[in-house]
């Protein structure tokens, strides 16, 4: 009797200890922390303290010179007032991993535009050019905020905000049309005339497979021997030609050649 008594007190005990476990299991995820949340909440917060500041200064900041270490300063005082709301959110945990991956790209953007302020100084154009990249990956993250997760702002830093959705679309309008003309040159087959002097006429049939109508295309054509490497460098021009329009590109050299090395590096679209 004492036997069996004492085998349904150690059950009991057991059963009692896995109700306990289960609960503190429970609880435990019950307050598992995510920061979904509050990193949208530090975004925008973090956003609306950078545009403040800049707000506050544009009278002093007339008075910078351009290029000067009072403008590399005030530019980088300019990130941390963002960076400082939402730079602790590169290690926290997200309950969505793709939102995980945005944040961390903005706080990488950020650092980018705090890195390009190092050069101000020294090397403006340097500075011009990683600014500016990391304002348009900035601008698309934002656009992605808006439209997927809900980000808002004040009233008053609403034209700001929206100016970035423009330069989102805008950004994104070029990547589509660079993706375009890389496939319009990547399959460019080149007749060759010589005159028999040694000078070579090169034409190609060009289709212009965007939705736009152009002024002027230019491209770049390298002209590659049989080791890839790069023997001259040329240039072509097609003008005004339309949308699903064809055209002939030529260019003019009096070097041998194997292959080609086709981009084009500026256009201008017709009115």
């Amino acid at each position: 009797m004492k036997k069996r008594i004492f085998a349904m007190v150690v059950l009991l005990t057991m059963a009692l200890s896995l109700v306990a476990c289960s609960d503190k299991k429970a609880n435990a995820k019950e307050e598992e922390y995510f920061a979904d949340e509050d990193f949208m909440k530090d975004l925008a917060k973090g956003l609306e303290t950078r545009w403040s500041f800049d707000s506050e200064h544009d009278d002093k900041t007339q008075d910078i010179a351009s290029y000067s270490k009072e403008h590399k300063e005030y530019y980088e005082k300019l990130v941390d007032s963002e960076l400082d709301s939402i730079s602790k959110y590169m290690d926290e945990k997200f309950k969505d991993s793709k939102l995980k991956e945005s944040a961390v790209s903005y706080i990488n953007a950020l650092n980018e535009q705090k890195e390009a302020a190092k050069y101000i100084v020294a090397s403006p154009q340097q500075y011009e050019k990683d600014w500016e990249a990391a304002r348009v990956k900035r601008a698309k993250l934002l656009e992605s905020f808006v439209r997927d997760y809900g980000l808002t702002v004040s009233d008053e830093y609403q034209d700001i905000l929206d100016e970035f959705m423009i330069t989102s679309q805008t950004a994104k309008e070029e990547d589509q049309l660079k993706e375009q003309f890389a496939q319009m040159t990547e399959n460019l087959q080149f007749a060759v005339n010589d005159d028999g002097y040694g000078n070579k006429t090169c034409t190609a049939e060009v289709h212009n497979i965007t939705d736009k109508n152009f002024k002027q295309l230019q491209f770049q054509v390298n002209l590659l021997d049989g080791n890839n490497t790069i023997v001259q460098s040329t240039y072509g021009h097609v003008n005004n030609i339309n949308a699903d329009q064809k055209a002939v590109l030529e260019f003019m050299t009096n070097k041998d050649f194997v292959g080609t090395d086709v981009t084009i590096d500026f256009w201008e679209e017709a009115e």
